[in-house]
């Protein structure tokens, strides 16, 4: 695109030398003719009332000048052209931005090697589900963490697979109603505030 824009410029140079020239060689009819303000007025011997002829060698000379002022331009231009290329290539320094905290999949073992939990933890604190197991196998309770804390609801089951208790979290303490299974596999009520049953 830079070149291309380049080659338009030295185009228009070159189409005004040669304007220059025609405009040089029209009739006068009368009018003063316009003097080139670097090199003087053009020497016309043999004007008559159909116009004038041009002089090779002020010719010759008008058409250097505008060379070089085309060249010179067109050095200008390719000097801010690779100006331009070398700012779009310098990297543009962005601001730090901050690594929000890891996430990374964690389970505990017992020393046979085996699972009793697994979830996820941030920067070392336990976050979202969590899933617990018995030593024999079977899922003991399941539930969910936020900061480190208990959060929402929550299930427990007994050693045999069966099941024991739900109910309600809250900044790590249990609130609202919880329902037990007893050993005769009856299940009672509770209601929790702040982590304590409600007299």
């Amino acid at each position: 695109m830079k070149r291309f824009r380049l080659g338009i410029l030295t185009g228009v140079a070159i189409a005004g030398v040669a304007w220059s020239l025609i405009e040089w060689g029209r009739p006068t009819h009368g009018k003063a003719e316009p003097k080139p303000a670097a090199i003087g007025p053009i020497a016309d011997p043999g004007a008559n009332s159909k116009g004038h002829d041009l002089d090779p060698a002020l010719a010759a000379a008008r058409i250097r000048e505008l060379e070089a002022i085309v060249e010179d331009q067109a050095a200008k231009l390719a000097a801010l052209a690779t100006d331009n290329e070398q700012l779009r290539r310098t990297p543009v320094q962005q601001p730090a931005v901050q690594t929000p905290p890891s996430e990374k999949l964690e389970e505990e073992k017992d020393a046979e090697g085996h699972v009793l939990a697994r979830g996820r933890t941030r920067s070392g604190v336990r976050t979202g589900p969590w899933e617990f197991w018995w030593p024999n196998g079977q899922k003991q309770k399941e539930g969910s963490y936020v900061d480190g804390k208990k959060s929402g609801r929550w299930t427990t089951w007994s050693e045999d697979g069966s099941d024991e208790g739900h109910g309600r979290y809250v900044d790590d303490l249990q609130e609202g109603v919880w329902t037990f299974r007893d050993k005769k596999g009856s299940y009672n009520e509770f209601e929790y505030h702040l982590g304590e049953v409600k007299q």
